[in-house]
């Protein structure tokens, strides 16, 4: 690193989302923090995304943009990875948005404990139509971990309290990261691929109770580059959940804490469910009926619902509804309830 390279690298893909290329650039420019460079990495949009763009980069020398074809997030993060010059990794989604005090708190805590990431909580907003709706808020309490035996309780704690998927609640270092890349082959739960492969090698780590980052959630996909349905998407899942399992095997938390694991494992059928019979996707009444049953016929997925001890009654009665393996039954009760 150069004495003339920015200390952070705040690392942007972009999909057609002209919408947003202004709040977010305001967002990024109302930090305290000052000693950055952000790479807007423009992956084949087809609205005006790279034009505006363009015209905020002439404004701001901090702004460096990108253009390429058309390759997904992930590739258009290893993008920025491969040209980022920061000693410190942020990604940002250009319609998520953090607090203006996030990056100068998390830098702060990685220069005070040496750490190799810094976590923070955040609020997930849902809008609709463009007005929020509802926000649910996720955090934990302050946590250090000063090698990677001390990283292994913490780990279930923040699976548990939903702070180990989203990278734009993460600051990393950009020297722990070294040559790791996201997974280009999948096309959702890479970021939680990617995170838990960090994890496994983790030396020091901090974990604000703050809420530093806003994740968006809106009734419809506008921005289309990270959230879309498609076929392979429970695959997915499996992957990165098998990756959870091996990381809590390798920090030795596997036997302590693998009903936290199931719990996620659990949450994110649920997610599957709600995301097959979303009435914005064009399944018909027979593919709906397709993809549950394939969930529930998987062997990974009977394997974990006879060893899953639920203790809420909410998922007691879920898993009793996954146990029938009746897709149908299954259908009805996450379409009604």
């Amino acid at each position: 690193m150069n004495q003339s390279d920015p200390k952070l690298s705040i690392i942007v893909p972009v999909y057609n989302a002209e919408s947003f290329i202004e709040s977010c650039i305001e967002c990024i420019e109302s930090q305290t923090f000052s000693d950055y460079e952000v790479l807007f990495i423009d992956d084949g949009s087809t609205d005006r995304s790279f034009s505006l763009l363009q015209e905020q980069a002439e404004k701001d020398e901090r702004i460096k943009v990108f253009s390429k074809s058309n390759k997904g997030v992930s590739n258009t993060r290893n993008f920025g990875l491969d040209i980022a010059k920061g000693e410190y990794i942020y990604f940002l989604d250009c319609d998520d948005s953090m607090e203006k005090d996030m990056m100068s708190s998390m830098i702060g805590l990685c220069e005070q404990y040496d750490a190799d990431i810094a976590f923070c909580g955040y609020d997930k907003d849902f809008l609709e139509n463009g007005q929020k709706v509802k926000t649910k808020a996720y955090s934990c309490d302050f946590m250090v971990a000063n090698s990677a035996e001390e990283f292994g309780p913490i780990l279930p704690v923040l699976l548990k309290n939903f702070l180990t998927g989203l990278v734009g609640s993460k600051l990393f270092r950009k020297s722990f990261i070294a040559d790791l890349r996201f997974r280009e082959d999948m096309h959702s739960a890479e970021d939680i691929v990617f995170n838990f492969t960090l994890f496994d090698k983790i030396n020091k780590a901090v974990v604000t109770d703050q809420r530093y980052f806003h994740y968006v959630q809106r009734s419809t996909n506008t921005v289309g580059l990270s959230k879309k349905f498609n076929k392979d998407r429970y695959q997915y899942t499996e992957l990165m959940f098998e990756k959870v399992i091996e990381s809590f095997r390798k920090l030795g938390v596997f036997e302590t804490s693998r009903q936290v694991a199931y719990d996620f494992f659990v949450t994110h059928m649920v997610l599957y469910f709600d995301i097959v019979l979303d009435k914005h996707n064009n399944l018909s009444f027979g593919e709906r009926l397709f993809e549950i049953k394939k969930v529930l016929k998987s062997p990974l997925t009977k394997k974990i619902l006879e060893d899953y001890q639920p203790t809420d009654k909410k998922r007691m009665l879920i898993t009793k509804i996954f146990k029938t393996k009746n897709a149908f039954m299954n259908y009805l009760f996450f379409k009604v309830r």
